[in-house]
């Protein structure tokens, strides 16, 4: 796609018996789907050509950074629902025309590599306003090569840039830039809110980092604690005074308002330690509840299924990238974050740095993988990640379900399937062959038992060896 020509998704809502939802029309563009289609939140109708999902400000959001930059979602219909302004979309009113229908200004900063030097480009909808605005910026330039505006990657820089375009466009940053300073984040996550009188302090985001929270997590807690002081106009002052059945009422209202149950486990966890980094001890969190999580049984696929989706696989970075998926149950962020030393061939163990939990764990390398992984090794040439992104640093999680996708449709299997259920497989199958529940609790990394013994109602080998009631009839 080309990023210079945007293309629009209007959204539009409807009443069902499950609440609001919002659904826009089916997208014929191959890109855009194969996004759409791993996102476990959104529904495909092919009969009615659309995709439907919850309405609520976190789905939109996330939508909104799927599609960019190549699509611009258009929320004007959803002007008349009352609930509070995200970060990266807002509520319009109704254009009288066409021509009043002019999409939010957007200004994209992408890297790219030039000369062997990481350098930065900067993408928009010619807009009068930002042109000027970006001349002004000392170290910012006209390409003639890239017909575009570039710049150094540099944190003061990128400072002024969101100071001199508050007001003018939002500021969004591509895969590949690492926001590493403190102010230089808070300054980004803060775009678009009218009063940061109510929003969490940076010393917070700079105690998650300490803590070594990864980035995904210290984005979501801060999002979700803005939410919540913007929402009860909450000062640093004030929080002081905040009780336990406040904040329960909180979580309430977002149930309410059709958020789903781990959003507000998230938004309790958040809360929680931002109490705690505020005011210590003094509030007594025990007493705030977490809503009942739903008994939701693992989604997995066949060995049949997934020897098809092995072969189907592109190249061999897209096949060893699938394999680890399943063959040593890893998680995504734990995929991207594999260093090639991690990978104990002889002892055919993968070690496991600061997985969820910030634990570490060892995971099975099949003994099978080792022609593959030496054929990957020779071939591409990693220097620290066992999957380089673009560039440098981590391969994204979006590239990896991209890699899925196109596997799943080459391999004909029309069911949904994400990332994680290779995980849930992997685990299934390793109970189906007779593992010990214990050894698989060890290789996932769960804490409890409990979690581990979910996955004893979809193993064939205890399902199977139950017989109904009704196999003495004969029909």
């Amino acid at each position: 796609m080309n990023p210079s020509r945007y293309k629009g998704i209007y959204l539009k809502k409807r009443q069902t018996d499950e609440g609001l939802v919002v659904y826009f029309s089916w997208v014929n563009d191959k890109e855009l789907t194969s996004r759409l289609a791993g996102c476990q939140w959104i529904s495909s109708d092919s009969q009615q050509r659309e995709y439907t999902f919850k309405l609520n400000t976190q789905n939109i959001d996330m939508l909104v950074n799927l599609c960019a930059p190549e699509y611009r979602v258009s929320t004007y219909a959803l002007n008349k629902v009352d609930f509070d302004r995200p970060s990266t979309w807002e509520l319009k009113p109704e254009p009288k025309s066409m021509a009043d229908a002019k999409e939010e200004a957007i200004l994209w900063v992408a890297p790219f590599v030039h000369e062997g030097r990481l350098i930065v480009q900067y993408k928009f909808n010619y807009n009068t306003q930002i042109w000027r605005a970006l001349k002004g910026i000392e170290g910012v330039r006209w390409s003639k090569t890239y017909r575009c505006m570039v710049s150094r990657s540099d944190v003061a820089l990128f400072k002024t840039l969101l100071a001199t375009m508050k007001g003018i466009c939002y500021v969004r940053f591509r895969n590949g830039l690492q926001i590493n300073d403190m102010e230089l984040r808070k300054a980004y996550l803060d775009q678009g809110l009218s009063n940061t009188m109510y929003t969490c302090t940076q010393g917070f985001l700079e105690f998650m980092r300490l803590k070594n929270y990864s980035d995904n997590s210290i984005e979501t807690y801060y999002r979700l604690i803005n939410r919540f002081l913007i929402k009860e106009k909450v000062t640093l002052t004030g929080l002081r005074d905040f009780s336990p059945e406040e904040i329960n009422r909180y979580h309430a209202q977002m149930r309410e308002e059709g958020l789903s149950t781990s959003s507000i486990n998230q938004s309790v966890n958040a809360i929680k330690l931002y109490f705690h980094f505020i005011c210590g001890q003094e509030l007594k969190l025990d007493q705030v509840l977490r809503p009942k999580r739903e008994d939701q049984l693992p989604k997995v696929i066949s060995k049949e299924e997934i020897a098809r989706l092995i072969a189907a696989a592109e190249n061999i970075k897209h096949k060893l990238a699938l394999l680890l998926l399943y063959g040593s149950g890893l998680r995504m962020n734990e995929l991207i974050s594999l260093k090639i030393y991690d990978i104990e061939r002889e002892r055919g163990l993968i070690k496991v740095v600061a997985g969820k939990g910030k634990k570490d764990r060892y995971t099975l390398f099949p003994s099978n993988f080792g022609g593959l992984l030496e054929a990957y090794l020779k071939e591409y040439q990693p220097k620290e990640y066992l999957f380089n992104g673009q560039f440098g640093g981590k391969y994204s999680a979006r590239s990896v379900a991209n890699i899925l996708k196109q596997s799943l449709e080459k391999a004909g299997i029309k069911k949904h399937v994400s990332p994680h259920m290779l995980r849930h497989s992997f685990a299934t199958h390793l109970l189906e062959n007779g593992t010990d529940l214990r050894y698989i609790q060890q290789l996932l990394g769960h804490n409890s038992s409990k979690t581990t013994e979910i996955y004893t109602h979809v193993s064939q080998r205890y399902l199977g060896a139950i017989k109904s009631p009704a196999s003495f009839l004969h029909v």
